[in-house]
């Protein structure tokens, strides 16, 4: 399923060809591709396949697309290089010793 991404007066969408994992960046108004990226690319074997079978996200600020190949390796690719926002000096929420949510059941005993 392809992914729209906007920043800065810029759209983009970003699609992964399940069978061969290869990634594409096309321009949003005109269907332009970009640029293209497959795994033979990154390791110089010719009949490399990492073939995807689930969605992909893209990072809030833009710049990395995260995903999972067939065989359950994580993997995250730098597509951009926005200017993103410095991390703040302290948690935006307070610790608590509450938890957010209560076990349904009692441990199995085994």
């Amino acid at each position: 399923r392809p992914v729209y991404f906007e920043k800065d007066g810029s759209a983009v969408v970003y699609v992964i060809e399940s069978v061969t994992g290869k990634i594409k960046q096309l321009d949003a108004e005109s269907g332009t591709q970009n640029w293209a990226i497959d795994c033979a690319d990154i390791t110089n074997i010719l009949s490399c396949q990492d073939a995807v079978e689930a969605d992909f996200v893209v990072s809030p600020g833009g710049n990395m697309l995260y995903y999972v190949d067939i065989f359950g390796k994580l993997a995250g690719l730098e597509v951009a290089q926005f200017e993103t926002q410095p991390p703040t000096e302290s948690p935006s929420e307070s610790p608590s010793n509450i938890p957010s949510s209560m076990p349904s059941e009692e441990p199995s005993s085994i």
